[in-house]
């Protein structure tokens, strides 16, 4: 900047002398005798060092943005001289490299169906803009080719295993409503027929080396789709920004859709045919649909007498109720005041569907939660013989259900015997189940002989649990059992017995390092390092002589408040 600078100020003072100096030769001229001149050579030189501009044109100088910079001639040379050279080897830049294998211009699919198959020709706009080669997507699926043409040469084609149609089905039309018609009236006479043919889909491409561009054609043929309740054409077509189709259908009077389509129009064409065309946005799917716009309704023969069919009376067929069966696992907690009881329980429904199950519980157990993944609702009824719990399903099912069921019951604080509380599933064809029982505190549970005589149970040991019941544990199951009727209206007993605790030390000094200083004023200085063990006491309490004072205390080297008592 600085340099340009100079230099602007250099032309500055050389313009401003040069005026001054025109300014006194003019005057110098007005002075001369009539027959004299001036010696000037060239128009606007008046020297051999000083050269006249006009204003006008040094004015346009600056006013130029940007206004440039000077640079010696030699240096100018050499630039010109290297540029020329440069458009000598390369008369037009080059164009940047596009990172891509083709793309494509546009792409116009013209059909014509005739006896449930289509013919198509597909003309494709492309361009390779790397000198390379690469496979152009065909249009695939359950298609037949017939020929492909690039750039009006026949050429080979690649087949492999159809990849599928990646875009889904759009949401169909008007046409829909109009063969759904068509297929009830179409339902009281003859059908079309079906082939049953089996199509085989494939995908196809072509090679093609760069760069240019070309023009692909392809003609294949397309059946239609082999299903008597719809008219349908699909197959797969390469991803092109513009896509413009014409298909003529071999009857009159049909309205047709395309899916992803805009502008479809459906017109009569000559020939008792139907033109349908329109435009397809960018999509890897061309399916045409079709139905008739009006429907024509058979004639009905009039039934005679003769020919009437006698009425049949349907007969209904008796619904059986259900059959349920249930297996139960109960984990029974003691301890605290009193008895937790974790149940669960699996029911087979079978012959019929059933909504509602029902679960009987005494009166003295309170429940906490009731759950199962095809549980909607539940409830608790008040009755004579206990609480009911009526459990209303999220369906009739006719499966296996799981539903699990948390209680308690109080229990009193002395020694006693204790009636198991247990759960009855209600309106079942057997009620199975185990029993495990623990302790949660230092009690004593004993199984009461006298009340299994009447009872479908059995002890049995412990780790013959199943694996459900005894995941549920937290301790370790002291008693089991196994019942084949549930001991509801005659209940098994245990035995709890409660002892006294011993009390234990909740803390003990292991070692005591005793230090002792004394004064010149008959006073010392006493400092105790104790090792302790402390098992949940929040103060540890220290008993002083009488005189004597605590200064300070640490506990691992922290200093601890000290109360005073």
């Amino acid at each position: 900047m600085k340099a340009s600078f100079k230099w602007d100020f250099r032309v500055l003072m050389a313009v401003v002398f040069a005026f001054f100096s025109l300014a006194h030769l003019t005057a110098f001229c007005e002075n001369l005798p009539s027959g004299q001149t001036s010696t000037a050579g060239s128009q606007g030189k008046l020297s051999e060092r000083i050269r006249y501009v006009p204003f006008s044109d040094f004015k346009e100088v600056f006013e130029k943005t940007p206004k440039g910079f000077l640079i010696p001639k030699e240096v100018y040379e050499s630039m010109k001289k290297e540029k020329e050279g440069f458009l000598a080897r390369k008369p037009q830049s080059p164009l940047p490299k596009l990172d891509i294998d083709f793309s494509f211009g546009k792409a116009q699919y013209s059909g014509t169906l005739h006896d449930q198959v289509a013919e198509f020709e597909a003309e494709f706009l492309f361009s390779v803009p790397q000198e390379r080669w690469v496979l152009l997507p065909l249009p695939g699926g359950d298609v037949g080719l017939i020929e492909v043409t690039l750039d009006d040469q026949q050429i080979g084609v690649i087949a492999q295993g159809f990849s599928g149609i990646q875009d889904q089905e759009a949401p169909k039309g008007k046409v829909a409503l109009l063969q759904q018609r068509f297929n009830a009236v179409r339902s009281k006479s003859k059908t079309r027929e079906v082939h049953g043919r089996t199509g085989v889909s494939n995908d196809f491409s072509v090679a093609v080396k760069g760069p240019g561009n070309h023009v692909l054609k392809v003609r294949f043929a397309v059946p239609q789709v082999d299903d008597p309740d719809k008219n349908e054409i699909t197959f797969r077509i390469p991803r092109v920004p513009m896509n413009t189709f014409e298909v003529f259908l071999d009857k009159s009077g049909q309205m047709g859709e395309v899916d992803r389509s805009e502008g479809t129009v459906s017109l009569d064409s000559v020939g008792d045919r139907t033109l349908i065309s329109g435009v397809i946005g960018q999509t890897d799917r061309f399916t045409l649909r079709w139905a008739p716009k009006t429907i024509s309704y058979p004639s009905q023969p009039t039934e005679t007498a003769s020919q009437a069919q006698p009425i049949l009376e349907k007969t209904r067929k008796e619904v059986k109720p259900p059959l349920v069966y249930a297996d139960s696992c109960t984990l029974l907690s003691f301890g605290e005041g009193f008895i937790r009881s974790d149940i669960f329980v699996q029911l087979n429904i079978t012959r019929s569907p059933k909504g509602i199950i029902n679960f009987m519980i005494p009166k003295e157990m309170k429940v906490l939660d009731v759950r199962s993944d095809r549980l909607e609702s539940y409830e608790i009824q008040d009755t004579a013989s206990g609480n009911r719990i009526v459990c209303r399903l999220n369906a009739q099912l006719q499966s296996l259900v799981g539903i699990s069921i948390s209680g308690e019951t109080k229990m009193s604080d002395t020694t006693e015997e204790v009636a198991v509380p247990v759960h009855q599933v209600e309106d079942v064809e057997h009620d199975h189940g185990y029993i495990g029982v623990e302790a949660r505190t230092s009690i004593e549970i004993a199984k009461v002989e006298e009340s299994l005589g009447n009872l479908d149970v059995s002890p049995i040991d412990p780790s013959s649990l199943p694996d459900e019941l005894s995941s549920r544990a937290t301790r370790s199951i002291l008693l089991g059992f196994r019942y084949l009727a549930i001991p509801f209206s005659k209940p098994l007993k245990l035995q709890i017995t409660r002892h006294k605790d011993v009390s234990v030390l909740t803390s003990m000094i292991d070692q005591v390092w005793a230090t002792t200083v004394f004064g010149t004023d008959e006073t010392s200085l006493t400092c105790l390092d104790m090792l302790v063990k402390n098992n949940g006491q929040q103060y540890l309490k220290v008993k002083v002589s009488e005189g004597s004072w605590i200064q300070s205390a640490a506990v691992e080297g922290t200093p601890a408040t000290i109360n005073l008592q």
